[in-house]
Order: C-alpha cells, then structure tokens, then sequence
C-alpha cells in the first residue's frame, strides 16, 4: 500500500465519506481512471491526447472515455486504460469511486482510483500523444491558478495546474484538487 500522507487520506475518505453522485440523464456517462503508483512518492497517470482526435487534442486527461452498453463504471475505467495506455487490467488494484463531475460537452464522469505498478511498460496508442507520471509530490507543492465559469446557470471553479511545460485543467484539474483535498466537501472544489 502507498505511504503518502495523501493516498492514505483518500482511501479514508473513499471509506469514510459519501460520494457525490450525479443524475444527469441526458448526458454521456463516462469513466476515467485515476491511478496511482504503488510506491512511497506515488506518481498519477495522466495522458497528452493526440493532435489527431476529434477534440480535445493535446489536453491531458486520464484514460477513460465512453460506458458501453452492459459495461460498469470500473469495467469502463479499466477497458479504456488498457485500450489507451496499454494497462493490463490484472496489475490494477481498484479501491473505489470518487465524486461524479461532468464536464460543459455533455459528459457525466465517474473516476475509478486505483493504484498501479511502480514500473508499468505502458505503451502509447494513436489516441495518446504522451504518458506522463506526475509525482502526487509535485502537484501538492503547486498553488494552482483558479478562475470561475459560469455553465447552465451554476458558477465553477476551474483548477490549473502548471507542471513541466504542461497545464493540467478542466475536469482532470477539479478531479485532482478533489483527490489532493480529500476532506473538502465536492462542492467546495
């Protein structure tokens, strides 16, 4: 099990505290995969989106995407980790979801928290353009910048996070600000 103070706060907060769910019918229920590495300065998976995808190119985000029909929420997250990273879902131990989010293009988005292999050989695919492993450490050490958008009628809070060239927003922003803040309550970030 990891030794961060950060990973231990979130599988006790994934035990300890109701998740926000969301009923959004007419959005696309999606899954990302959330994972950390097994290691005492665990690092978190996120993806460079290829310049050739329909939208979206160069964003980072998390593997993930669209639930198939039939499919749960962690099949999802699992699936399209393998699908876009190459990730054998047998190396992944899932501890549980965290808050539902969504994003303005019509997405419901459950995350599934997992953690991974230290030493994964993860392999790029023609919807990943880069894999990055972002230390938890380095994230904690940043203020990131906030603005707020108004979306539907109801005002939310955007996290950036600058990190080596890259600038992790959007709902992998408020994603990560959720899991780095895990005793706030959802709507506070």
């Amino acid at each position: 099990m990891m030794s961060s103070i950060l990973t231990n706060d979130l599988l006790t907060a994934l035990k300890s505290r109701e998740r926000l769910t969301l009923h959004l019918p007419e959005y696309r229920h999606a899954a990302v995969l959330v994972g950390f590495t097994d290691e005492p300065n665990p690092r978190v998976l996120l993806t460079v989106r290829s310049l050739d995808l329909p939208s979206h190119q160069g964003q980072i985000s998390f593997p993930g995407g669209k639930i198939e029909a039939g499919e749960t929420i962690i099949e999802a997250a699992l699936r399209e980790a393998e699908e876009e990273v190459g990730l054998d879902p047998s190396q992944v131990k899932v501890h549980g979801l965290w808050d539902d989010t969504f994003t303005p293009q019509g997405f419901h988005v459950t995350p599934v928290i997992v953690t991974l292999p230290p030493d994964y050989p993860y392999t790029l695919t023609p919807e990943v353009a880069e894999i990055l492993l972002v230390p938890v450490s380095d994230l904690q050490n940043l203020s990131p910048e906030t603005l707020t958008r108004e979306f539907k009628g109801r005002t939310h809070l955007i996290y950036t996070y600058p990190w080596q060239g890259h600038r992790i927003w959007g709902m992998t922003g408020r994603i990560i600000h959720g899991v780095l803040h895990p005793h706030l309550h959802p709507r506070e970030y």
